[in-house]
């Protein structure tokens, strides 16, 4: 290992010139060789080498060898998202465990929310789960399907017959 680089004629301590910095030791490289070459790289991991003996880390100074690469991204595993509703309290109801559902003039469900919402849901599920996509639209299902649908919906609530046609329309919906 040289301690002394030759400039300009003159022999220079590099412990005087080098600082801990890569960035100031590209900047005190010598001027002689082109830079890029494999003689100047050769040159500044010497000087690397030097400034590390001379100078011990300061405690909080992170060293190059512990940062990770820019290029180098850490993969979070896939994001964790919420399954689709499935309603199984619901579906699991005996005829004793019946919800009454309360309608206004117009046949809609009013009164708790989460009641409201709970409805809603299960009649989401039932159509994603009895119905194919291969019906291009809400016409085209069979009517002993629909019928199907809105019974098993009464074995679960109690509807008063102003409300069916909500739930039919509400089956088409989703």
């Amino acid at each position: 290992m040289r301690n002394a680089i030759e400039k300009e004629g003159k022999q220079v301590d590099t412990a005087k010139i080098l600082k801990p910095t890569c960035s100031k030791l590209l900047k005190a490289a010598d001027n002689s060789v082109p830079s890029g070459s494999v003689a100047a790289y050769i040159a500044l991991r010497e000087r690397q080498k030097q400034n590390l003996e001379a100078d011990p880390m300061i405690e909080n100074d992170v060293g190059e060898s512990s940062l990770q690469p820019a290029d180098e991204v850490v993969e979070a595993g896939p994001k964790k998202r919420r399954g689709r509703s499935k309603m199984l309290k619901v579906h699991a109801r005996t005829v004793n465990e019946k919800v009454v559902i309360k309608v206004n003039k117009k046949g809609q469900p009013i009164g708790d929310r989460k009641l409201k919402a709970e409805l809603s849901n299960f009649l989401g599920t039932l159509v994603k789960d009895h119905v194919t996509i291969t019906y291009v639209n809400w016409h085209v299902v069979p009517e002993e399907l629909k019928k199907w649908m809105l019974e098993y919906t009464l074995q679960r609530y109690v509807i008063p017959q102003e409300g069916e046609k909500w739930v039919l329309k509400t089956l088409n919906s989703h």
